[in-house]
């Protein structure tokens, strides 16, 4: 989903997507900027002459791309699984 889709879709009346996306939305958001700050350090600074730090940076940069796409599988999932509880809540009534 776009990133104005997902806005417009929490700020509507349905129920999904609620907070369970939004903050693994989030959490995907911090993961990446994590992730750019590490490649921006070792990009720009005299940590790549280290190999040790630079190992640690470069590794660090590619755990956060792993976790930040993570959290947008677990957002999508979210919504999906949402969408399904609150339908069954709907038929139960």
């Amino acid at each position: 989903m776009e990133l104005e889709s997902l806005i417009k879709a929490v700020a509507s009346k349905a129920p999904a997507p609620g907070g369970g996306a939004v903050s693994c939305v989030t959490g995907s958001f911090a993961c990446a900027l994590a992730s750019m700050a590490a490649k921006v350090t070792l990009d720009r600074t005299d940590f790549s002459k280290d190999a040790n730090t630079a190992a640690n940076l470069s590794d660090l940069a590619h755990q956060m791309d792993r976790d930040s796409d993570s959290f947008l599988h677990f957002a999508r999932e979210d919504e999906k699984v949402s969408a399904r509880l609150f339908a069954a809540y709907k038929q139960k009534a």
